[in-house]
């Protein structure tokens, strides 16, 4: 094996132990493996380097995998998801679902608006929302259906507020009340 073989190995150890204690997503994770891969001279490995180095010291915490930052996409397609959401900056996120289902559980908002995003093209996006939260939907239908249980269970006025937007194609969303 060629020394900067061995030593590409070693980073791309490293970043596994980075996405394995949650520090990176899988995104991120697999554009730095296909970089790492790629490399070629040791000016780019030691590129590579200082970037892994600059992750492993960048936080110490582990990312929290149940939120969803605001503007963060979460894309189903052809497979399942269920998450477990938690608002930042009134945002619960964007949720896509093509030919594919996303479960969104939603048990504690904070006072105030939070917005989610969704969008469904022959997929199903079900919405589990806690009966303390008011939910004003606003999504729109094509040639779909959006069907929303517990509608008489209205939490009080000074209940935190679910905006619920998007697009529904061929495909359905169910908001439950739990």
């Amino acid at each position: 094996m060629v020394p900067i073989d061995a030593e590409k190995d070693t980073l791309i150890q490293k970043l596994s132990e980075q996405y394995a204690q949650n520090r990176i997503d899988l995104g991120e994770y697999e554009r730095m493996i296909a970089y790492f891969t790629n490399i070629e001279t040791k000016h780019e490995l030691d590129t590579a380097a200082k970037i892994l180095q600059e992750m492993v010291h960048r936080d110490t915490q582990p990312l929290d995998l149940g939120t969803s930052p605001k503007g963060e996409t979460h894309v189903t397609v052809l497979s399942w998801s269920s998450s477990s959401v938690k608002p930042v900056n009134g945002s619960i996120g964007k949720y896509v679902s093509v030919f594919g289902a996303n479960r969104i559980l939603i048990d504690h908002l904070p006072p105030g608006k939070t917005v989610l995003q969704v969008s469904s093209v022959c997929g199903l996006t079900e919405i589990l929302v806690a009966q303390n939260i008011k939910i004003i939907n606003k999504t729109i239908p094509l040639c779909s259906g959006i069907f929303i249980s517990g509608e008489g269970k209205i939490a009080c006025d000074d209940a935190p507020e679910l905006y619920i937007t998007g697009k529904v194609l061929f495909g359905n969303i169910s908001i439950i009340r739990t």
